[in-house]
């Protein structure tokens, strides 16, 4: 529930904000947070395009890049909660993804309706998804966030992801590409409601 100060992280003022003690003096009742990529995960699996999958994995590209990774029928967050930060990946000498992706303007080149299949961005966007899908072996890979809502970027990743990976995975665009995070913390916030009443399990 504590944010972490990761280095070069898209949103560093909320370093120093404690959530759950803030939320927890403002609203008057138990307080789960988690990461707005797991959530959107959490989203797609409960009411978007990965319903009834056990082993995918959710990408988010945006102003920040994450991925969301469901395998088995579990949620992994990893040893202190940051499984899937793919935007750290070093993909050119010392930069990272998401610095990368900035650095060579592939908004822009959405913007301009540009062929993506030379864009040095998308290059390094492809190579890390294929290896990501190549180390989980997903069934599934969900693309979110404002860049999925651009043909291009789609058509792009869907022709050349599954040629790369060791199965050839499907790759599908999220079905909501905007706002994937707020519905999985609302689908999280009645499932926490109804096991609190004894109705369901507790969920993860």
């Amino acid at each position: 529930g504590q944010v972490l100060p990761l280095h070069g992280a898209p949103f560093p003022l909320a370093h120093d904000i404690n959530f759950p003690s803030l939320f927890a003096s403002m609203f008057h009742c138990p307080i789960t947070i988690d990461n707005d990529v797991n959530w959107a995960t959490m989203a797609e699996r409960s009411q978007g395009n990965a319903i009834g999958e056990k082993n995918f994995m959710f990408f988010y590209f945006g102003r920040g890049i994450g991925a969301g990774i469901y395998i088995n029928g579990h949620l992994i967050r990893g040893s202190s909660g940051i499984a899937g930060e793919v935007g750290y990946f070093k993909v050119d000498g010392s930069k990272n993804l998401q610095d990368y992706v900035v650095e060579n303007q592939l908004g822009k080149a959405l913007l301009e309706n540009r062929s993506l299949y030379d864009h040095p961005a998308m290059d390094k966007i492809i190579h890390v998804i294929s290896n990501a899908g190549i180390l989980v072996n997903p069934d599934l890979i969900v693309i979110g966030g404002p860049l999925s809502r651009h043909d291009a970027f789609m058509k792009t990743l869907k022709d050349t992801i599954p040629q790369r990976t060791l199965m050839p995975t499907r790759v599908i665009a999220s079905a909501m590409p905007d706002t994937a995070p707020l519905c999985g913390a609302s689908a999280g916030a009645h499932e926490l409601a109804l096991a609190s009443l004894g109705l369901i399990q507790h969920p993860e």
